[in-house]
């Protein structure tokens, strides 16, 4: 979408949402994905906010690609993927895009818009297994109903 005035105030919001999240949450990772249409004209998500050690910033929405991420499959399936012993999934055959060896728990939720079309994912990351349940669960649901509303 370029640098206007719109969206540095979309990236400046959601730098306070992200912000926000770290305070409060166990994670070690954290972003926030828009669907976009990149300049090759090509279905992705775009990383607009994160905290945590830099990754890769586009994920392309392809059913290829969704065979080893989980963003994607979220992103193309709108279902919330929680996966809180990442070494057990990935025992079980599970697909998982491998970002930070370190990382045991990953929650990524689907952001919906007004007329339920997925239009991004939020992604959670923590060193530590069974992470994602009770208040630190319900602190990214919030955070996912919360996004949405900042780009409508």
């Amino acid at each position: 979408g370029g640098q206007t005035a719109a969206n540095q105030r979309l990236l400046s919001q959601l730098a306070v949402v992200t912000a926000f999240y770290q305070q409060h949450s166990q994670s070690n990772w954290f972003g926030i994905y828009q669907r976009r249409v990149n300049p090759q004209g090509e279905l992705v998500l775009v990383k607009l906010s994160y905290f945590g050690a830099p990754s890769r910033a586009e994920f392309p929405l392809t059913a290829e690609f969704a065979a080893i991420s989980n963003n994607v499959t979220v992103g193309l399936s709108g279902k919330a993927r929680i996966i809180n012993d990442v070494p057990a999934y990935l025992a079980l055959g599970g697909e998982y895009y491998t970002c930070d060896p370190k990382v045991l728990a990953e929650a990524c939720i689907p952001l919906y818009d007004s007329a339920q079309q997925v239009t991004g994912i939020i992604d959670s990351e923590a060193f530590a297994k069974d992470v994602f349940t009770g208040q630190e669960l319900a602190l990214l649901i919030a955070t996912a109903l919360v996004v949405p509303t900042l780009w409508a």
